[in-house]
């Protein structure tokens, strides 16, 4: 198995994650790509169900899609093509969003030691969206928390240095929602 793609969602939050699932079925058909989701009321932390999916995945490498985001039409196609030099991780470009509004555009790479905004983009080192080697990734839990597991578990993998290669990518393929309503 080369990606484990991995989604937390909620019981409410069905009719997106069910959306979301099926344009990321349409993408993996016939490659060498697994789906793996934990979905509940909200009995569980988001870090727990991140841990739980990290455990469960088979894939040389993993990536987290959270439910109510959305990916490219080309988003397994592009990470499949970058996966083929073997790297640590791949370098994401993303567009985000608040409420639908402020349409920014983000980098997670290994080149960014820090979060920091700059000229309208923001920056930041890889992070659960980032397709990152299992056996890297797996060697680092997610603190189990709603709110902030995901910079946690990303300063952790940076702080390790075990991140060395990285491939990069060209164009968006993830579309973060922001939300400010809580």
């Amino acid at each position: 198995m080369k990606l484990s793609v991995l989604i937390c969602t909620l019981e409410k939050r069905k009719t997106l994650f069910k959306i979301l699932k099926a344009e990321l079925d349409r993408q993996v058909y016939e490659c060498d790509v697994e789906i793996l989701y934990e979905c509940d009321e909200g009995q569980m932390s988001i870090g727990a169900k991140r841990n739980k999916l990290l455990n469960r995945a088979k894939g040389e490498y993993v990536c987290f899609v959270d439910d109510d985001d959305w990916v490219d039409a080309e988003y397994i196609r592009i990470i499949l093509k970058a996966l083929e030099s073997d790297p640590d991780c791949v370098h994401i470009i993303g567009i985000m969003n608040t409420d639908g509004f402020y349409h920014k555009r983000f980098e997670h790479s290994m080149r960014h030691g820090s979060y920091f905004e700059q000229f309208g983009i923001f920056y930041r080192p890889p992070n659960h969206l980032n397709p990152i080697r299992s056996s890297i990734a797996k060697q680092f839990r997610f603190p189990e928390l709603n709110h902030g597991e995901d910079t946690d578990w990303a300063l952790q993998i940076r702080n390790s240095g075990l991140i060395i290669t990285e491939e990069t990518t060209d164009k968006p393929i993830y579309h973060y929602r922001y939300s400010s309503v809580k």
